[in-house]
């Protein structure tokens, strides 16, 4: 995927990204955008996981 398709969904989605009680950030759409294909449900996994990332290496820490 191009890196100006990544950018758009990123913006698109950048106010439906929340950290919950856990520390995680989850995708949390509040207004319906329409469909979502399936390329574009990959990068905004890509996008969590990068978001997720020092979070989720702190926890592994703390748990051994």
């Amino acid at each position: 995927m191009s890196k100006s398709i990544y950018r758009r969904i990123e913006i698109m989605a950048k106010d439906d990204f929340v950290a919950l009680e856990d520390g995680y950030y989850y995708y949390y759409p509040e207004k319906a955008r329409g469909a979502i294909s399936a390329s574009e449900l990959r990068v905004l996994a890509d996008i969590l996981d990068a978001k997720n990332a020092n979070w989720h290496k702190q926890v592994c820490e703390d748990i051994h």
